[in-house]
């Protein structure tokens, strides 16, 4: 919301002081995992809705760009979620230095397993195992992408709806946007 409202500028030292509060009262550790897992994505989707929104424009407002000129809220989601999935790699990775551990070859352990598992149940011509390192590491990752994705997707939808009905314009999906304008109008909403 700072970022919507003031500026990407804004939206980051709202990022480096929540960073800052969270370090005195948790820890540096649990900081980091914030960083990483909502504050990047959050900062990422403040500056698309800054640009989106001309640096806070109110709808009826003039200042904002053009409706040709406004970014995808697809393109946003995806840029978003790829900023979340880098987070959740990178608390991994922060992790497995944290704890002398490799984290990432705990993960890739299970999701072999389970894949051993899936094709025994399955019945499917057995695998060679151990699978390629480069093919668990693909799964990995585009699990990470899905789910970030999903988890971007609803909370963008969800707060974007509470903004537009806060008189700021942001790039809505058609349907949300339907129902929002018939709402302003005082519509039923069907």
């Amino acid at each position: 919301l700072m970022g919507l409202r003031h500026g990407v500028a804004s939206g980051w030292s709202t990022l480096a002081l929540v960073t800052i509060l969270q370090t005195v009262l948790f820890g540096p550790v649990r900081a980091a995992t914030f960083v990483c897992t909502h504050g990047f994505y959050s900062a990422v989707l403040a500056a698309f809705w800054s640009a989106s929104a001309g640096g806070g424009s109110k709808v009826g407002g003039g200042s904002g760009p053009g409706p040709g000129q406004q970014t995808s809220w697809v393109w946003i989601v995806a840029v978003t979620a790829a900023a979340r999935a880098l987070g959740l790699v990178g608390s991994i990775f922060l992790f497995s230095w944290l704890i002398g551990d490799n984290i990432l070859a705990l993960i890739f352990g299970g999701l072999e397993n389970l894949i051993e598992q899936a094709t025994g149940i399955i019945g499917t011509p057995r695998l060679q195992f151990p699978l390629p390192k480069g093919l668990l590491a693909s799964i990995f990752f585009g699990v990470a992408i899905l789910s970030s994705t999903m988890y971007v997707a609803v909370v963008y939808c969800l707060h974007a709806s509470v903004v537009y009905k806060m008189g700021y314009t942001v790039p809505l999906p058609n349907f949300i946007k339907r129902r929002m304008i018939n709402g302003r109008r005082g519509n039923p909403v069907v």
